[in-house]
């Protein structure tokens, strides 16, 4: 499952952010393995994650691997996401 906030918590509805959506929304890139939802999230929300990351269209995905005293040792998923990104641009 992965989790975003709305943009009404302060997110920002940015181009990185509406590809991911519309990607893992879409069965030719993604299987529908991994499901999206929309949801505030609070602090204890983040530092109980398997794992977290953060996105803008300059750098991509960031994985984050530490957030408070948290160590996040896992980014499977969004490496998974860098992937499908890239086979997208590729074929553009």
């Amino acid at each position: 499952y992965l989790i975003t906030p709305p943009i009404a918590d302060g997110g920002v509805a940015g181009t990185m952010r509406q590809l991911i959506f519309e990607l893992l929304g879409n069965k030719k890139w993604c299987d529908g393995n991994l499901l999206l939802s929309e949801q505030s999230l609070t602090t204890s929300d983040v530092a109980t994650a398997d794992e977290v990351f953060l996105t803008n269209a300059v750098i991509g995905i960031q994985w984050v691997q530490r957030f408070e005293k948290r160590i996040f040792d896992t980014h499977q998923t969004s490496a998974f996401i860098t992937k499908i990104i890239n086979q997208y641009i590729a074929t553009q």
